[in-house]
């Protein structure tokens, strides 16, 4: 079925694990109106929310991967190249993550926003870090092991790297967007 409604629309159509449809292509409307006749209930994407993906770059199918990875995997992953030979990769955090964060906060006690800013840098990269330059972290000590150890120009690089990491699932997974996958 969905076979013959992307040979009719020539839209691209995706279905996730959560059961979901995506549909992406100029005549996205015509696909719909047939999805819709084969199942009333089918819920569209807003167009607000299409258009935060837009902006971002953000494709309907790759919002699909994320919202599945994160609800059926918990964890959602990507890499990005850092040089023509070095690629990083990265993993959404968790809320043990922001609890390790927060006991470090409050044991340091930084007296300075600057100071609390570097502390959460830090613990981002280190608890969002899967690979990097062939090393593999198993878990967020390994992890920290090498980021401690960094050159400061490459922890900016790789800081870089992870604030573009966030906005993509952030985008993805913004107020009111869950509810329409």
């Amino acid at each position: 079925m969905i076979t013959m409604i992307k040979n009719n629309t020539g839209c691209m159509i995706s279905v996730g694990q959560n059961g979901f449809v995506w549909i992406d292509g100029e005549k996205a409307d015509d696909a719909i109106k047939i999805i819709k006749v084969i199942d009333p209930n089918y819920v569209q994407c807003p167009a607000e929310a299409q258009e935060r993906l837009k902006a971002q770059g953000i494709t309907m199918n790759e919002a699909l991967v994320i919202v599945d990875a994160l609800m059926v995997g918990g964890v959602y992953t990507k890499e990005y190249a850092v040089t023509k030979k070095h690629v990083v990769k990265f993993k959404t955090r968790d809320m043990e993550d922001q609890g390790r964060f927060i006991k470090d906060l409050e044991s340091d006690s930084p007296m300075y926003t600057a100071t609390t800013n570097a502390m959460l840098s830090r613990h981002n990269l280190t608890a969002s870090l899967v690979s990097f330059r062939g090393s593999e972290f198993k878990n967020y000590e390994e992890a920290l092991a090498f980021v401690v150890k960094l050159p400061e120009p490459i922890f900016r690089i790789l800081i870089d790297k992870l604030r573009k990491f966030d906005m993509l699932v952030f985008t993805v997974m913004d107020e009111g967007a869950l509810e329409n996958f």
